[in-house]
């Protein structure tokens, strides 16, 4: 499946940059400083946080469901449009950035069945983006399996 394996999501950016193609479901919340029921890598991430929650639909299907923490006071100067995926914000800002892949999952799991409609196994990865040698936010992804439908099957 090239989403996971294409150069920083490109495969699986290109397919989804187009509005008729995708809906994002968003929630943003403050957490402040608090740290429990989250992945510990957020700590990298200067409080207070922000966590952002998107699920990524096509055809009324969930394919994508996506975390991220940010620093409350720097996430609308990247994310202006927040209701767009991070990639679009930032790339339409030309902001470089570094992505440091830190977990990759792999498996089953009773509970993204029922978030995504499908049987599993899902493809998970956890990554750090950082700019100007500071980190900006960490991102928590798991992927659908019905993203082979789009995008070929996968192959290990």
């Amino acid at each position: 499946m090239p989403v996971l394996a294409g150069e920083h999501g490109t495969d699986w950016r290109h397919a989804m940059e187009s509005p008729l193609l995708w809906q994002a479901a968003l929630q943003q919340f403050d957490i402040g400083n608090r740290l429990t029921d989250i992945p510990d890598n957020v700590s990298v991430i200067p409080g207070p946080r922000t966590q952002r929650e998107v699920h990524l639909n096509v055809d009324g299907k969930v394919l994508v469901c996506a975390t991220s923490w940010w620093n409350t006071q720097q996430i609308s100067r990247y994310l202006g449009e927040t209701e767009k995926p991070i990639w679009i914000s930032l790339s339409s800002q030309r902001t470089e950035i570094f992505r440091e892949i830190t977990q990759l999952y792999y498996g089953n799991s009773p509970d993204l069945e029922k978030r995504f409609g499908h049987k599993g196994p899902f493809w998970g990865r956890e990554y750090i983006f950082w700019r100007d040698r500071q980190p900006l936010s960490l991102i928590h992804e798991i992927f659908s399996p019905a993203l082979e439908q789009y995008l070929g099957p996968l192959k290990l």
